[in-house]
């Protein structure tokens, strides 16, 4: 069974709207005004979001957004939206070519044509990326054998999301911080 992560409103959408104009007028100088186009809220249909350019509006369609689709997912729809809205009020340009590309760029949308169920897996694998922690092999006082430094020994072991960062003391080139995956497909575990 599936939750609904958030019940978006029109106020939501444009208070989202909002922080995308105020992001362009900080970081390009540009005022735009897409909170204040007028927006419709679909309930049906196979789009997620789209703009018109004449008269410049928004759609977006409430059954996907009050679905379980992600809350980053949905910010990412309006975004590419107020791409669409971007390149067609600053570029002139329209559809999704390298013009509808760059301004993607600079409102922080995915640089996609539509929406991809391959994103919202993307953004899953990124959030749990995020709260994961490497959990190293090594032990303190373990020998590794380094390529270069030779034989060492593991003083500490700083665990990260990825790898984790080991201090070890080589008795001629003293004390070196290397990547434990690195030393692992590079060196030797003693």
């Amino acid at each position: 069974m599936s939750s609904i992560t958030k019940c978006w409103r029109e106020e939501d959408f444009r208070r989202e709207l909002k922080k995308l104009d105020e992001k362009v007028r900080r970081e390009k100088g540009i005022e735009l005004i897409g909170a204040e186009l007028d927006i419709k809220l679909l309930t049906k249909g196979r789009y997620y979001g789209r703009y018109w350019y004449n008269p410049p509006s928004f759609d977006f369609n409430l059954k996907i957004f009050n679905s379980d689709i992600p809350e980053n997912c949905a910010l990412d729809i309006i975004r590419h939206e107020y791409a669409h809205y971007y390149n067609h009020v600053v570029n002139g340009g329209y559809g999704h070519g390298k013009l509808f590309k760059g301004s993607c760029d600079v409102v922080g949308a995915e640089p996609s044509t539509y929406y991809k169920k391959s994103f919202e897996n993307r953004e899953k694998k990124k959030e749990e990326r995020k709260t994961m922690v490497f959990s190293s092999v090594l032990k303190l006082g373990q020998k590794v054998c380094h390529p270069k430094y030779r034989v060492g020994e593991v003083i500490s072991i700083s665990e990260r999301t990825d790898t984790a960062m080991l201090e070890i003391l080589f008795p001629d080139y003293g004390i070196k911080y290397i990547d434990e995956l690195w030393l692992r497909s590079n060196g030797k575990v003693l």
